[in-house]
């Protein structure tokens, strides 16, 4: 019986089947979402790490473009895996990455013109940037430079051109076998010969592009990319864009081009006849040979009327005539399609071009108008313009003309002179708006003030706007016409659309008289609603727990309503937000801004800053976010113990050998003190005599004041040393050196005169080495190596505790000078001790050398490589003026360091202050 199933069994088996298929079903739905989202995820880090990268390019670009030729800077940038491929050119770096959906670009760019290339290998790099001699900035180590490197042409189907590039040598060493290929373009572009293929540096190349578009090709818009490299790898890029124009596609281009509606004529005399407009600037889309019509494109996004304005005029016994000039250049600039004259706001009759011809290849002319057979009555006139553009948007000046006659028996004329200085006119001073700027459709004042130059009273002022000829009575701001200078407003209560808008203002007084036209230009926009963006982040370079770390970036409103950026705000992973500060000292100055904050040390560990900024409307704009690490310092003072560091910090010398033989005071020679390093000084002076028997004396002098004597009767030479007060004196200033003897037939000898200044070198080192570690934090690991003919490890690395500090500060104080200088000893005995076991391997390692003198035992440059081997980097400080900058250069830069120079123990002391921060 047990072997026996129940009824239902099968149905219960079948019931966990299908149990167990859909959990399958759904476990392998979950595993594909899952390895979605984390290929998702993934590809999204990566665009990051790509983005972050050419910010990171660009902004170092920038900044050593800023400091001119010959800056460079190292920058550490993160290439994502997925690296498919680079492209610097012009102005931008652009990372191309390979993701699940394709492709991607990922851009920045410089304000700097930028050659370059960047490593073909993924992970953590360090990249050189370079401002070059030639004003180009280089990123990575790019040899050849092509110019231009972009090209844009545009020609008909059928004829060819051609075009010159560029190739230069930007490296330090020759370059031969120089060639170039193109991609892309298909055969209406190629490449010419590069002449010559071998380059010495500074030299350049050419090479032709050439066009050749049958007649039969279709319209569109193609690309290309010219390659120039040599054998061994230098290359440089330069894109081609051509735009080829045919018969058949006249409607496509008048939509690249922002129009519509294109249409063929015979030339383009035929598209004004047609009201089709045709502007000046299209001549290389829209014909320009006999081969092929014009295309008229229309309507044109030109709204506005010319600007008219009659520069001349007058009458003679029959007729009044006027020259003036039609200007659409700023108004759409469309043709001059035609010109008008009027009087006494009666018929418009035709003016005709100066030149001759409308329609010309400018969008301006100068126009002559002529009304013949005329017999005007005494008093005031009205003459007037009209400039018409091929869009058919109008444009009007008027001017006032005095006709003066006293016998009209036979209608002689006394007086034709018009001299509208005299004339009691209505002028328009100036026009405004309110709101400003205008958004759309918002109620908008416009207000004018009117001055009448004869002391009339205003009548009347009307103003149209766009042209309309829609003439609006203005009212007084004060609610009468009763003066001669009046303020006139009116309100557009129902708003302008989006787009730029003319209004016409123009006055008559209680004479009759009406003035000229005042015109007023202003562009509506949309409301601004939004918020800044910020467009850039940007932190302290290689941040440690020593640095003071600054933050910052660029914000901006110009795609997001226009509005000036009044304050942008920051916060550091979850703290409080707070206040930046704009770099240009002063907020809501510009659409887009600067902007940083000091941070300060912050501990190790991964960061986030978040950004916020707020428009002048008060729109607040999206939190933004940049990332960066904190790392821990290992670091190792070298300090210079060699003999001359137990000389003064400023010591100031003359050996040159003077003499006196006169018995009164001689002038000698001067010692010129540019340093000055305490209150107090040590001034020694070495003398003799020529004779037995002859007293040689001295006198030290600063101006008139002496400040130190002596004398010497041997005739060997001595030294005598005076502490002398300087607390008064300003560098530079000058020691001059008397001399005088006293006894005929002798003379006085003076040689060595010399100002020390305390405190010694290796006194002021050890202050300033102590200043700095009370300020490098307590989380710092430090050692101590002092160096001279050989090196010694003074004090092992360890944790800056309170004890550590101490013994540490104990082993400075207890370094003695003595022997000569071995930089190459005191760098490798540190960077050994960096590298030991005491060390940690996540922290930065860091050597700050010290020293007064130039390296006369070992190679200084072989320790500097052995220090990059091991990835420490030196910072190296010249103190005194006998230092070798560049040996302490070429260390620093070796090593990705820097090189500071200290002239005196307060600078020094400033330097340490600095890395110490």
């Amino acid at each position: 019986m047990d072997n026996i199933k129940p009824k239902n069994a099968w149905m219960m088996g079948q019931a966990s089947l299908e149990q167990v298929i859909l959990s399958a079903v759904l476990l392998g739905v979950i595993a594909a979402v899952f390895v979605l989202s984390a290929n998702y995820s993934e590809s999204a880090t990566e665009t990051m790490q790509a983005q972050d990268a050419v910010d990171q390019l660009t902004a170092a670009a920038d900044f050593v473009y800023t400091l001119g030729p010959n800056s460079r800077e190292y920058v550490t940038v993160h290439l994502p895996n997925d690296l498919a491929g680079w492209n610097i050119t012009g102005k931008a770096i652009i990372i191309t990455i390979q993701t699940d959906a394709g492709y991607t670009d990922v851009s920045s760019y410089s304000k700097a013109d930028l050659i370059g290339s960047l490593p073909a290998f993924s992970g953590t790099q360090k990249i050189l940037v370079e401002h070059l001699p030639s004003g180009l900035v280089r990123i990575g180590t790019a040899s050849l430079y092509c110019a231009p490197p972009v090209i844009s042409r545009g020609l008909h189907a059928g004829n060819s051109s051609s075009d010159t590039i560029t190739i230069s040598n930007v490296a330090n060493h020759n370059i031969t076998g120089i060639g170039s290929f193109i991609s892309g373009g298909g055969s209406m572009i190629s490449v010419g010969d590069v002449s010559p293929h071998d380059l010495a540096p500074g030299e350049n190349a050419t090479m032709t592009i050439n066009y050749d578009i049958p007649g039969s090709a279709q319209g569109g818009i193609f690309g290309a990319v010219i390659t120039s490299e040599s054998p061994e790898g230098d290359s440089c890029f330069s894109q081609i864009t051509l735009t080829v124009n045919s018969e058949s596609n006249c409607n496509e281009q008048c939509d690249f081009m922002g129009y519509h509606n294109g249409t063929c004529r015979a030339s383009a005399s035929q598209c004004i006849l047609n009201n089709e407009d045709y502007h000046p600037e299209k001549d290389y889309l829209c014909g320009g040979t006999p081969s092929y019509p014009d295309c008229c494109c229309s309507p044109s996004d030109d709204t506005l009327g010319p600007i008219a304005n009659i520069t001349e005029y007058g009458n003679t016994n029959s007729s009044v005539w006027m020259k003036g000039m039609c200007d659409d250049s700023e108004k759409g600039n469309s043709y001059i399609g035609n010109a008008q004259i009027q009087l006494d706001f009666g018929r418009w009759s035709q003016a005709y071009p100066l030149n001759g011809t409308l329609f010309n290849s400018a969008s301006w002319i100068y126009v002559f108008g002529n009304l013949p057979n005329l017999r005007l009555l005494g008093g005031m006139h009205v003459i007037g313009l009209r400039c018409i553009d091929s869009g058919g948007n109008e444009g009007v000046d008027y001017v006032n003309i005095s006709i003066d006659y006293t016998n009209s028996t036979n209608n002689t004329y006394v007086n034709n002179t018009c001299n509208i200085d005299t004339l009691p006119l209505p002028i328009v001073l100036s026009i405004w708006q309110a709101p400003a700027p205008a958004y759309k459709l918002q109620p908008l004042i416009i207000y004018a003030t009117v001055n009448d130059t004869g002391n009339r009273n205003i009548r009347n002022c009307i103003i149209d706007a766009d042209n309309a000829n829609n003439w609006q009575s203005m009212a007084p701001v004060d609610g009468n016409y009763n003066q001669p200078n009046e303020t006139v407003m009116y309100n557009y209560s129902s708003g302008f659309n989006v787009g730029p808008h003319i209004v016409r203002v123009r006055c008559t007084n209680t004479d009759g008289i009406t003035g000229p036209i005042a015109y007023y230009y202003f562009s509506v926009t949309e409301p601004d609603t939004l918020g800044p963006i910020v467009i850039s982040m940007n932190h302290t370079d290689y941040p440690t727990t020593l640095s003071q770390i600054t933050v910052g970036g660029t914000a901006t409103d110009f795609y997001t309503g226009g509005s000036n950026v009044s304050g942008c705000n920051i916060k550091l992973d979850s703290g409080n937000w707070e206040a930046a500060s704009p770099l240009n000292g002063t907020w809501n100055t510009s659409a887009t801004m600067d902007f940083y904050y000091n941070l300060g040390s912050i501990p190790v560990g991964f960061h986030r800053v978040y950004y916020q900024c707020t428009d002048s409307m008060g729109n607040v704009g999206g939190i933004y976010n940049d990332s960066f690490g904190v790392v821990d310092v290992d670091l190792m003072l070298v300090l210079d113990r060699s003999g001359s560091m137990d000389y003064n910090v400023t010591n100031v010398t003359s050996g040159s050998i003077v003499s006196a033989s006169s018995t009164g005071w001689s002038w000698a020679k001067n010692l010129t003190v540019a340093q000055k390093n305490g209150n107090t000084a040590n001034l020694s002076v070495e003398i003799r005599a020529s004779a037995s028997g002859c007293t040689a004396s001295y006198e030290a002098r600063i101006g008139s004041t002496v400040i130190a004597s002596g004398n010497r009767t041997s005739t060997s030479y001595g030294t005598t040393t005076t502490s002398v007060n300087i607390a008064n004196q300003s560098t530079p200033y000058t020691i001059s050196l008397w001399l005088k003897r006293d006894a005929s037939g002798c003379t006085a000898y003076a040689q060595d005169m010399s100002l020390q200044q305390s405190p010694t070198k290796m006194s002021a080192a050890k202050t300033s080495s102590k200043i700095f570690l009370d300020i490098s934090g307590s989380s710092t690991y430090a050692g101590l190596v002092s160096f001279s003919t050989s090196s010694t490890l003074d004090k092992q690395i360890a944790v800056m505790s309170p004890t550590n500090l101490q013994a540490l500060k104990n082993s400075v104080d207890a370094i003695t000078p003595s022997g000569s200088t071995c930089l190459e000893c005191g760098l490798e005995r540190a960077a050994d001790e960096l590298t030991s076991a005491r060390g940690r391997p996540s922290a930065n390692k860091i050597i700050i050398l010290l020293t007064d003198g130039v390296g006369n035992v070992g190679d200084s440059i072989a320790g500097a490589v052995y220090c990059r081997d091991r990835n420490v980097t030196v910072y190296t400080i010249g103190f005194g003026n006998d230092v070798d900058e560049v040996e302490l250069t070429n260390i620093a830069l070796l090593t990705y360091g820097d090189y500071y120079f200290a002239p005196n123990a307060e600078t020094l002391t400033e330097i340490f202050r600095n890395i110490g921060k």
